[in-house]
């Protein structure tokens, strides 16, 4: 099964709340420490549920969300109620906006989800376009060093409404990690309905991510451990990066 068809439904669920109250706050304050006030346009990729794209509209942006998996665009568009937000379904790579904004968003690992340098350079450009001069560029991704530890690993899951068996399995020549994944969710009826299907996330390099934001056309990169604004650490698990048009 296509990734996020069966996960769609359970998301938010097994989504850690801790780590979505720092992604929240630590990209608002982003947004506003780069310039970018309320009311002003910001594109969010590989949206998923809503996590960021919601809050964002919450704090006063005009929030473009896209994601290619309309399950998950049907949760997001569920829980916004009317909040306006402009749910899109949209492949990342080939991103097309109507209007150019000042801010583009990729959080939780969206850019692992391009599997192949040339889809991240594929990227990389739409993005450059779809922004205003001085807009912001802002991703983070898993590290190589996190997706790498991840293989041959079983991860699994028993709660009373919902459990889950993660095989990971990673390619050394494409650095590309599949992850088999079997659901089981509680129907209602005291029954569970077994669902599968399989992720894909390609382990990128901090140099090829730089690479790829330069041959776009960005400056003022910089990255980040973690979510914060320290420095890079050997062995992080989560890097942020940000990235801007020229004026």
């Amino acid at each position: 099964m296509e990734a996020y068809q069966a996960l769609a439904r359970v998301y938010d669920r097994l989504m850690d709340d801790e780590e979505r109250t720092l992604w929240i706050k630590s990209t608002i304050a982003l947004l506003r420490g780069s310039g970018i006030s309320p009311g002003d346009a910001v594109a969010d990729l590989a949206c998923g549920t809503g996590a960021l794209s919601i809050p964002l509209a919450q704090a006063g942006y005009r929030v473009t969300a896209l994601d290619i998996n309309e399950a998950m665009l049907m949760q997001a568009r569920q829980k916004a109620g009317g909040l306006p937000v402009a749910w899109v379904r949209q492949d990342m790579a080939s991103l097309a906006l109507h209007r150019p904004v000042s801010a583009v968003n990729c959080a939780c690992d969206g850019v692992n989800y391009l599997t192949s340098p040339a889809a991240v350079a594929q990227c990389f450009a739409a993005v450059y376009r779809a922004l205003l001069p001085g807009g912001l560029f802002v991703f983070d991704v898993s590290t190589e060093a996190k997706l790498t530890s991840m293989d041959g690993e079983l991860y699994g899951l028993d709660e009373d409404d919902v459990a889950y068996l993660w095989r990971n399995e990673l390619d050394l020549k494409t650095r590309v990690l599949t992850m088999d994944i079997t659901l089981f969710v509680d129907r209602g009826d005291g029954l569970f309905e077994r669902m599968e299907e399989t992720h894909r996330q390609r382990a990128h390099t901090h140099e090829e991510l730089m690479n790829a934001l330069e041959r776009a056309g960005f400056e003022r990169i910089q990255a980040f451990s973690g979510l914060s604004q320290s420095p890079l650490q050997e062995g992080d698990l989560r890097r942020r990066y940000t990235a801007y048009r020229p004026e």
